[in-house]
């Protein structure tokens, strides 16, 4: 307290006949007046301390609107202190001021910290959409701000930030293990924001950090981490990690000198996860490292049995029919996919061949009769039902997650619902109040079935009754795409009017636009962990989406026309696009890459979908024809011609292994295709319920004698499968010329 004001309280307390608490209350009030017209720093800091900490609420209050009178005649250092109050030290009356006065923040890094802590996240992401500005306060915030700047964003849904800023905060691996599994959620300039400061910690000595930025380029492919990390020289010390990191960066030296013997990227190559061996095998094609996961006492790559495509298959029977392998080709035949297995018995019939042990012999012979009558016709799909519905006019298709419930919705007012896989009506009927159910889709628990109207409103029904629970308003064209986030919190829906829409679930009526486009748009799809959205149209141009971020992500474009049909994996790993261009691509969507196309003449595709392994993608199309393509080679693999009305919607009824095609003429037709997928999956990958569902399957009565064959096959080598998985020893290898099967 200056001399001035110490000398002004004295004279008060000593010559006021009032009370002492009186006294002292002007007295108070009266240095409080007189630190805000000094308005020196001094005095500034005076009042910002008896509004934090005052002899009494009244004169905190005082000291408090003193400043506020000061920083709204635009004094610097009272407005610092009025959010400092703010923040620092949490006081909700400067809050308030801070809104209620408009004050502008002294720079970016306070103003994004205030909105952060009251709730404000959007008005963050406005200023700050990578989050370098709010890091940069972050880090040299005292530990209770930070703990507060955590808790608002993890209450924002900040899923990255919140783990790169605990990251920041504990430094350990434990914390970069939770950033490196949120990573791929980003959006671009987030993850390149996040890989800036991962590395600028880095290099300030931290440890974990460095393993972090080499592992996101392990696990998520990302170049930017490959180049920083390479720049600084920095690998994980883990041996088996290490390795893999220089092969996969193609350090060809150092990686020679670690794993001469090429043991350790073996083990990488074993324990990862499908599209890391991918990697692997791509950057050996690539770089012609052919001697790659092999012991350099056996000198050969080596390959798992599932990861083979129909090429290698190919390769691997002329090459064990060169050298007569039969031993090996038939140890092989237990094991593939049964399309090839039958091949290779035939070929060891052709030959005379057959196994010595006893068992081995029974199954032999009993196999050998069932893969002769396999091949006189590949294995095919069946008509298993056809139900009729009442309207002749269908427009839409939706098969609830567990296929116990399928919707259809036509050109007029009616949605029918179906007890599956009985195929029974339920009754009453939906009767909406306009015509045209344009698309459909069922909740993640199979409560409600939504679906978008010819008023452009989306209306939400119960599916237990078929009651009206919502009616949604805002598109403004027609909606022709519709998904729902995993947790069933959020609807999305596409339009014709070019934006792309979040929706409060199931209640509404909030909404907010997630995404505008100058076009139409057909499609929308989520992935399963509902981190991101997809979505295509006019411009023929595929957009992902981050959510909760509302971030855009990837452009995938190559499509000439407009994309009118979209399909996403079980898992996410990839996407199936159709377009005006007569072109049917498949993409990384997580990675923003292009895998391959095929050409699809003819009538146009209306619907698609990924069968459960992701091996098979199936189409429908504008003249009826129903296509089944190889995900890993764009083969065609089978087409069901038939002389029908389009398809207008196609779902794969899981639980039953069953493919539902919708026809426009009011035709529903039920695909058995339980055979026909596991013919093309080793049969290793089958558990022991498939047994059950074969054993079902092959009772029925309306099947071809080809499928019965197919059937009996695949139920032969799979209770022979289960009765001797115990018994399975040490893996041992089937030596090729180029890679070794690894069974």
């Amino acid at each position: 307290m200056s001399d001035a004001t110490h000398d002004l309280v004295h004279f008060l307390l000593t010559a006021s006949q009032l009370p002492v608490e009186e006294t002292q209350r002007l007295a108070l009030r009266g240095a409080i007046a007189f630190l805000e017209e000094a308005g020196t720093p001094e005095a500034i800091d005076g009042l910002a301390e008896v509004a934090r900490s005052g002899i009494s609420s009244e004169a905190a209050s005082q000291a408090l609107e003193a400043l506020r009178r000061l920083s709204r005649s635009g004094t610097g250092e009272a407005i610092d202190k009025v959010f400092e109050l703010a923040i620092q030290y949490n006081h909700p009356d400067a809050q308030a001021a801070v809104v209620v006065d408009h004050l502008p923040a002294p720079e970016p890094g306070t103003q994004i910290v205030f909105w952060l802590l009251t709730g404000q996240a959007k008005e963050c992401l406005r200023l700050d959409p990578t989050h370098r500005v709010l890091t940069a306060k972050f880090t040299g915030a005292p530990p209770d701000l930070q703990a507060r700047l955590l808790q608002a964003a993890q209450k924002a849904g900040w899923t990255g930030w919140y783990a790169l800023a605990s990251a920041l905060v504990e430094d350990t691996p434990a914390r970069y293990a939770d950033l490196l599994q949120v990573f791929g959620a980003l959006a671009p300039d987030e993850q390149d924001a996040v890989l800036d400061i991962v590395y600028e910690t880095a290099r300030r000595g931290s440890a974990p950090a460095k393993e972090a930025l080499c592992e996101l380029y392990l696990v998520w492919d990302s170049t930017k981490a490959l180049e920083l990390a390479e720049g600084a020289g920095y690998a994980p010390e883990e041996p088996v990690r290490r390795a893999l990191f220089f092969f996969l960066a193609g350090q060809w030296d150092a990686y020679e000198r670690l794993d001469f013997s090429h043991t350790l990227i073996g083990t990488a190559y074993e324990n990862a996860a499908l599209p890391l061996r991918r990697r692997i095998l791509s950057k050996s094609r690539y770089a012609g490292r052919t001697e790659w996961l092999q012991p350099a006492s056996e000198g050969k790559p080596r390959r798992w049995l599932k990861d083979l495509n129909d090429a290698d298959w190919d390769y691997t029977l002329a090459q064990l029919n060169e050298r007569m392998a039969w031993d090996e080709l038939w140890r092989l035949a237990l094991f593939a996919p049964p399309v090839w297995g039958v091949q290779i018995l035939d070929k060891l019939q052709q030959v005379n061949w057959q196994p010595e042990n006893p068992d081995e012999l029974d199954l032999w012979q009993r196999l050998g009769h069932l893969s002769a009558a396999c091949r006189t016709k590949a294995p095919e799909i069946y008509l298993q039902k056809t139900l009729h519905s009442p309207e002749q006019s269908l427009t839409a298709l939706a098969v609830s997650p567990d296929g116990r419930v399928m919707a259809t919705g036509c050109a007029g007012q009616v949605i029918q619902r179906w007890q599956m896989p009985r195929g029974d009506r339920l009754e009453p009927p939906i009767i909406g109040p306009v015509a045209q159910t344009r698309a459909m889709v069922f909740s993640p628990d199979g409560k409600y079935l939504v679906a978008a109207s010819g008023d452009q409103a989306i209306r939400i029904y119960r599916t237990a009754d078929g009651k009206l629970v919502k009616t949604l308003s805002g598109h403004t064209g027609t909606v022709r795409g519709l998904a729902i986030h995993p947790d069933g919190r959020t609807l999305f829906s596409a339009s014709f009017d070019g934006q792309v829409r979040a929706w409060r679930f199931p209640l509404g009526p909030d909404s907010q636009v997630v995404f505008e486009s100058a076009g139409e748009l057909f499609a929308l799809a989520i992935a399963p962990e509902g981190e991101l959205l997809i979505t295509g149209g006019a411009n023929g141009v595929l957009q992902t989406i981050h959510w909760p971020t509302m971030q855009k992500a990837h452009n995938l474009a190559g499509h000439k026309d407009s994309v009118t049909c979209l399909s996403l994996s079980e898992s996410g790993q990839l996407a199936a696009s159709y377009g005006r261009d007569q072109t049917l691509r498949l993409w990384n969507p997580i990675g923003g890459r292009e895998l391959r196309q095929m050409v699809v003449p003819g009538a146009a595709l209306t619907g698609m979908c990924f069968d459960p392994a992701e091996q098979v993608l199936m189409g429908g199309g504008m003249d009826g024809r129903i296509t089944f393509w190889n995900t890993s080679t764009g083969s065609e693999l089978l087409r069901i011609e038939r002389q029908s009305k389009p398809i207008i919607g196609l779902a794969l009824q899981q639980s039953e292994a069953v493919l539902v095609t919708a026809m426009a003429d009011g035709e529903i037709l039920c695909w058995g295709i339980e055979a026909f997928l596991l013919a093309r999956r080793p049969v290793e990958l089958s558990s022991p319920t498939q047994i059950q569902q074969l054993e079902i399957d092959l009772a029925r009565p309306n099947q071809t004698t080809a499928i019965r064959n197919w059937l009996a096959y695949l139920l032969e080598l799979m209770r022979w499968k289960g009765r001797y998985d115990i018994q399975i020893g040490e893996t041992r290898p089937i030596h090729l010329g180029e890679f070794d099967i690894e069974l």
